[in-house]
């Protein structure tokens, strides 16, 4: 059946969403060439997969020129979230963006959710992107007490879930853990199960790193049910099951969660920022298991996302280390995990150098 001119945009624009998903951003940019929308809310989502075509390949101008115009197509300001912010952290104004957008919804709970959720994928992005740890905290904290001044209750747990999980890669283990479950608590008492759901996967991985596998199982577990009704799902089951598959201690059992994890992904959803942990994770967890070739497949995606600079490029060479490793390169794994843990330590992530300086350790006696 032939489609009609009506509906070929949207066919295209789905199409190329499911390109920037696998990682073929050369793909999706010809699926959207020459594609030209009639109905506002294909011109809208068209501008929108423009200007995530433009990130993913460096084109900083291409990002700004998409922000400006989806202003004017956009009915709903969610949608425009993370182009706005992804400009803002450009100019290196991110702080000063989130408190603009975040402070004055606060009197309005309905919107407050929407616009806490839209800075999701901003916000984790910019927790892995580079900044000062020290000034993100110091920004969460600030919020926090703003928040709780105005009795604005979605700002408390938003910014508690923030400040959790500085202090979580910041190797702060215990005060990590009362942040996020304060953060937890209060989503649950605003009825936000995205948020809820966040503040639960940043604990069970706080937990996992405590030792405790067992509450760790537990928190995640609730996350990832949580994850499933919220409009946050494209990014939080993503989010989730990067920690989750991480938990088992047995490879077969690891190997399970990963085949449970690819069932719940749309290949339409386009995030480029939430799926890279996942891959990194998944790649990790078949080199353990085995799965040589499927693992550098998850690799390949996570290499194929637009994550430049900040700790990104030590996560890669710790997965590339763990298949390295497993397939009997011994020297080269140690390279790759020197790499790391020099890279994790410019970055500030105190908890990964730990653990990637330790593997080192390991390797080499």
């Amino acid at each position: 059946m032939v489609a009609s001119a009506e509906r070929v945009p949207r066919l295209r624009i789905q199409q190329a969403s499911a390109l920037i998903a696998a990682g073929d951003i050369a793909g999706a940019e010809a699926a959207l060439a020459g594609v030209e929308a009639e109905l506002p809310e294909d011109r809208a989502d068209l501008v929108v997969l423009h200007g995530m075509v433009a990130w993913h390949t460096g084109d900083w101008a291409g990002v700004r020129r998409a922000a400006t115009e989806a202003e004017e197509l956009a009915s709903d300001p969610g949608e425009l979230a993370d182009l706005r912010g992804i400009v803002a952290h450009m100019d290196g104004g991110w702080e000063q963006h989130a408190r603009r957008q975040l402070t004055h919804v606060w009197d309005s709970p309905h919107l407050a959710g929407r616009v806490f959720d839209a800075h999701l994928c901003v916000t984790e992005y910019v927790l892995t992107a580079g900044d000062p740890y020290e000034q993100l905290a110091a920004f969460a904290k600030r919020l926090h007490a703003q928040a709780q001044q105005t009795g604005a209750r979605r700002g408390e747990a938003f910014a508690a879930t923030v400040l959790g999980e500085t202090e979580l890669l910041t190797g702060n283990l215990d005060a990590a853990r009362a942040h996020l479950a304060e953060a937890a608590r209060i989503n649950r008492e605003v009825g936000s199960p995205g948020g809820e759901s966040l503040a639960r996967t940043r604990l069970g991985e706080t937990l996992l790193h405590l030792g405790d596998r067992a509450a760790a199982r537990a928190q995640l577990e609730e996350a990832l049910e949580l994850a499933h009704v919220s409009p946050l799902a494209p990014h939080l089951l993503f989010l989730t099951s990067a920690v989750l598959v991480r938990v088992p201690e047995d490879d077969a059992e690891a190997l399970a969660l990963v085949e449970r994890a690819e069932t719940l992904f749309d290949p339409t959803w386009i995030c480029g920022f939430c799926p890279v942990g996942y891959h990194l994770a998944a790649a990790t967890v078949c080199a353990r298991g085995g799965e040589l070739a499927r693992g550098r497949e998850f690799l390949q995606r996570a290499e194929a996302a637009p994550t430049r600079g900040g700790p990104w490029p030590a996560a890669l060479a710790a997965a590339r280390a763990e298949l390295l490793l497993a397939g009997g390169e011994r020297e080269a794994a140690a390279v790759e995990l020197r790499r790391a843990v020099e890279g994790f330590a410019a970055a500030g992530q105190v908890l990964n150098e730990r653990q990637t300086r330790a593997a080192l350790r390991q390797l080499t006696g």
